[in-house]
């Protein structure tokens, strides 16, 4: 049986971690960000002009680790039902 409550906290917290390293790259670096990060959709992100906020980057910090957090919970509640 899966501990769905340290499932979670360990979803929220490898988030929280990802998110603030991600952050402080695009901040520090934000043109190689872009650039790495064309790698994943496969599209130019240095055309896309779009800037960031810290209102919004603490509101995506909100989201992105409380998403995580509820597909981990999420998952170990459905493996303890299909386990059985």
């Amino acid at each position: 049986m899966t501990d769905v409550k340290a499932l979670m906290t360990t979803g929220l917290v490898m988030a929280a971690i990802t998110y603030v390293v991600c952050a402080a790259f695009v901040a520090v670096a934000p043109d190689a960000a872009s650039t790495l990060g064309t790698y994943v959709p496969h599209i130019d992100l240095n055309k896309v002009g779009r800037s960031v906020s810290w209102g919004g980057a603490a509101i995506g910090f909100v989201f992105v680790t409380a998403f995580v957090a509820i597909v981990c919970g999420a998952s170990g509640a459905i493996y303890n039902r299909l386990a059985h």
